[in-house]
């Protein structure tokens, strides 16, 4: 649940425009997936990083999130996250 709540906070930032913010949350997210080994919340925070990272323009470090977040959708058998990384 502490997972989801920052993801939650990270892209309520996100909306308002405060991209930095939300890399913060979206961070502790990730970070919170990996410990429990929850991969559909990894996937989601790989997903919103590699938004944030591209809105500011940082396009190589959204590539890598994305390629991350594609490898999970494949892992997962996730088709719609698999076309949304795409």
């Amino acid at each position: 649940m502490e997972g989801n709540t920052h993801g939650c906070l990270g892209s309520i930032l996100y909306n308002m425009g405060n991209f930095k913010q939300a890399r913060k949350y979206h961070k502790l997210h990730l970070e919170i997936g990996r410990e429990r080994g929850d991969k559909t919340g990894e996937e989601n925070a790989y997903c919103n990083l590699g938004n944030a990272y591209g809105t500011l323009g940082v396009f190589k470090k959204a590539i890598e999130y994305h390629k991350q977040y594609l490898s999970i959708a494949k892992e997962l058998g996730d088709k719609a996250g698999e076309g949304a990384a795409y």
